[in-house]
């Protein structure tokens, strides 16, 4: 929750940082120019400039004003102002406008957290999609890595027990590769040699 807050806390400054001309000269169509900039860039559903009479002055959104809006002057325990608050599936934040150390009015922010919660969870079904794949891919490799791997010794057990039913030594297993396994197929065979002489 901190590091959502934290995010859209500083949308709610950069927006009391630009709307301060506005507010003081009471532009509500530069003020609203403003707003429509900075809402294209963030989920946001509404937001709200009150002026020093707390009395909206500009609003873009078709949410109506909870009542949250009067969260400035609701003193948390820690006897310090809410500039935030979450509840239920919205965030809301409140921040000054300020103009010569002077508070001239708020921005009020409302984010419905549906759309983050959304995506978060686009995110866990991609990462479940591409564990899965991962495992049907290693799986096949893994696959045929063992039949290249087990494909020579199996050849070479198959012909040692055929050796031993038909007592037949005459018989050479073909060697494949010099690996390894072709150096046991060497030594299987000239154990063959030694035993037919």
């Amino acid at each position: 929750k901190d590091s959502i807050f934290a995010e859209h806390q500083r949308l709610a400054r950069i927006i009391s940082k630009n709307i301060v001309a506005p507010l003081a000269f009471k532009d509500d169509k530069a003020a609203i120019e403003i707003l429509k900039s900075v809402s294209s860039v963030s989920a946001i559903d509404a937001v709200y400039i009150h002026g020093e009479d707390d009395k909206v002055f500009v609003k873009l959104g078709n949410i109506p004003l909870q009542s949250h809006h009067g969260m400035h002057s609701k003193p948390a325990a820690n006897g310090n102002f809410l500039h935030h608050i979450f509840q239920g599936r919205s965030l809301y934040i409140s921040e000054p406008i300020i103009l010569d150390q002077k508070a001239i009015g708020r921005v009020h922010l409302e984010f419905n957290l549906n759309r983050l919660r959304s995506g978060l969870q686009n995110i866990v079904v991609l990462g479940i999609v591409l564990t899965l794949i991962l495992l049907v891919i290693s799986s096949i490799i893994a696959t045929w890595v063992a039949g290249v791997l087990s494909r020579p010794i199996l050849g070479l057990a198959s012909h040692m027990k055929t050796v031993s039913e038909d007592q037949d030594y005459a018989l050479r297993v073909e060697k494949e590769a010099n690996d390894e396994v072709g150096l046991l197929v060497d030594g299987f065979n000239s154990m063959l040699s030694t035993i037919e002489e």
